[in-house]
């Protein structure tokens, strides 16, 4: 997280300079692709793991385990497909919006510096 928080610091001191500014939008892309990867790949492995352990249960056998493993597994997938959204958005949002060279981009420098 230490990485995280020294990325937006560099990227937020960086609007000035337009070169440095491009390069911080591309280490930002790669930031969170890295970081929607990752969260993703660990929602699905959990998800998976919930998946085996409820066909381990399916031997007719009572178990107050199922309901919270069905619950744990249908909040997992909608944390996948949340987290999968905002860093998509994120990702459009700092390789196309913040590269625009147009007046958009001198409003957004206005309002920031």
């Amino acid at each position: 997280m230490g990485g995280v928080y020294l990325t937006y610091s560099a990227y937020f001191l960086s609007v000035d300079f337009v070169t440095i500014y491009i390069i911080m939008n591309g280490i930002m892309v790669v930031l969170y692709a890295a970081i929607g990867y990752v969260y993703i790949k660990n929602s699905r492995d959990n998800i998976s793991l919930c998946n085996s352990y409820l066909q381990e249960m399916r031997d007719g056998e009572a178990n107050i385990m199922r309901d919270s493993l069905v619950i744990k597994k249908s909040m997992l997938k909608w944390i996948c497909i949340g987290t999968g959204g905002f860093c998509l958005n994120k990702i459009l949002l700092y390789s196309i919006i913040n590269n625009m060279r147009d007046q958009f981009i001198t409003f957004k420098l206005d309002l920031i510096v």
